[in-house]
Protein backbone atom coordinates (compact mmCIF):
# COMPACT_ATOMS: atom_id res chain seq x y z
CA UNK A 1 0.00 0.00 0.00
CA UNK A 2 0.90 3.22 -0.84
CA UNK A 3 1.69 6.27 1.70
CA UNK A 4 1.39 9.89 0.58
CA UNK A 5 3.25 12.13 3.02
CA UNK A 6 1.71 15.88 2.94
CA UNK A 7 4.56 18.15 3.05
CA UNK A 8 3.74 21.58 4.86
CA UNK A 9 6.39 24.53 4.52
CA UNK A 10 5.61 27.57 7.06
CA UNK A 11 6.75 30.59 5.09
CA UNK A 12 7.32 32.92 8.17
CA UNK A 13 8.61 36.60 6.90
CA UNK A 14 9.03 37.86 10.42
CA UNK A 15 12.54 38.90 11.71
CA UNK A 16 13.36 38.52 15.54
CA UNK A 17 14.78 41.53 17.21
CA UNK A 18 17.46 39.51 19.22
CA UNK A 19 18.75 37.95 16.30
CA UNK A 20 18.15 40.20 13.39
CA UNK A 21 17.95 37.37 11.04
CA UNK A 22 15.03 36.20 10.01
CA UNK A 23 13.62 32.76 10.87
CA UNK A 24 13.77 29.70 9.08
CA UNK A 25 10.45 27.99 7.53
CA UNK A 26 9.18 25.70 9.84
CA UNK A 27 8.19 21.86 8.11
CA UNK A 28 5.81 19.74 8.86
CA UNK A 29 5.24 16.24 7.99
CA UNK A 30 2.00 14.18 8.15
CA UNK A 31 1.44 10.74 6.13
CA UNK A 32 -1.70 9.80 4.55
CA UNK A 33 -3.11 6.12 3.10
CA UNK A 34 -4.26 7.69 -0.23
CA UNK A 35 -3.75 10.48 -2.21
CA UNK A 36 -7.52 12.03 -1.87
CA UNK A 37 -7.15 12.35 2.18
CA UNK A 38 -3.33 14.29 1.41
CA UNK A 39 -4.89 16.40 -1.12
CA UNK A 40 -8.69 17.14 1.35
CA UNK A 41 -5.86 17.67 4.41
CA UNK A 42 -4.07 19.98 2.11
CA UNK A 43 -6.87 21.86 1.02
CA UNK A 44 -8.38 22.41 4.80
CA UNK A 45 -4.82 23.69 5.51
CA UNK A 46 -4.47 26.63 3.09
CA UNK A 47 -8.07 27.79 3.63
CA UNK A 48 -7.23 27.66 7.38
CA UNK A 49 -3.54 29.63 6.65
CA UNK A 50 -3.06 31.12 3.33
CA UNK A 51 0.42 31.73 3.76
CA UNK A 52 1.71 28.14 4.22
CA UNK A 53 3.18 26.20 1.47
CA UNK A 54 1.85 22.66 0.70
CA UNK A 55 2.10 19.60 -1.33
CA UNK A 56 1.48 16.05 -1.11
CA UNK A 57 4.07 13.54 -2.27
CA UNK A 58 3.97 9.31 -2.49
CA UNK A 59 6.25 8.41 -0.18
Amino acid sequence: MSTWVLLVVTLLNTTNPHTDKGSSPMVAMQEFNSQKTCMDARTQLIKMNPSISASCVLK
